[in-house]
C-alpha cells in the first residue's frame, strides 16, 4: 500500500489519505467515493503461455495453476488447481500414480512428475486443439526440428519437447 502510494504521488496523482492495510480481505471494503484512473487489458492468453514458457516466469505459471482451480473449482489456490489437473489428465488415461505437484511453476520440492508422465501428456494433445498446440510448440525453445522446455531445480534438471522427423510435427 505503502509502494502504491508513493508511486501515485510521483506520477502526480492527489491522494486524499494515508495508504492502509490489512491481513483478511474479509475486513477490507471498497470506499464509497471512488475514481478509476487507469484501466489495463490483459495480454491474450497465448501471450501469457509463450512468455511463461520463453522466460520461465514462475509467478505467471503459478497464477495459471490458481486460475484453473478458479475456473474448475471456485477457489484459485494450488490445491484447487491441482485438483484441476490431476483430474484433468487422469480422466485421459495419463497414471497419476508418482506424480505429485505443488505449485504450478515447479519450484515445491515436493513435486515430481516421471518422463513417461510428461510424454504421455505431450501425445496425449487433444487434435481439437491444434491452434493451442501450434501455439504452445511455438513457446518452446529450440531450432525448429529440437523444441523443448527445460526444468531444474535442485540437484535435478529435465527436457521435454518435440522432436520434428523430416519436416513433421
Amino acid at each position: 500500500a505503502w509502494e502504491l502510494h508513493l508511486l501515485l504521488k510521483e506520477d502526480g496523482f492527489n491522494v486524499k489519505n494515508e495508504p492502509t492495510t490489512t491481513s483478511d480481505i474479509r475486513d477490507w471494503s471498497m470506499p464509497s467515493e471512488t475514481e478509476e484512473i487507469h484501466r489495463r487489458q490483459s495480454p491474450a492468453l497465448k501471450d501469457i503461455l509463450i512468455e511463461t514458457n520463453l522466460k520461465s516466469v514462475n509467478t505467471y505459471a503459478d497464477v495459471l495453476l490458481k486460475h484453473i482451480g478458479l475456473r474448475y473449482y471456485g477457489k484459485g489456490d494450488f490445491f484447487s488447481g491441482v485438483n484441476a489437473i490431476m483430474q484433468f489428465w487422469g480422466s485421459r488415461g495419463v497414471p497419476r500414480t508418482g506424480w505429485y505437484q505443488e505449485d504450478g511453476s515447479g519450484l515445491s520440492r515436493a513435486n515430481s512428475i516421471s518422463s513417461k508422465q510428461l510424454a504421455l501428456v505431450l501425445a496425449k494433445l487433444n487434435p481439437k486443439f491444434r491452434e493451442w498446440f501450434k501455439m504452445g510448440f511455438k513457446s518452446l525453445a529450440g531450432d525448429g526440428d529440437i523444441v523443448a522446455k527445460s526444468g531444474y531445480i535442485t540437484r535435478g534438471m529435465a527436457y521435454t519437447g518435440f522432436i520434428s522427423l523430416h519436416g513433421t510435427e
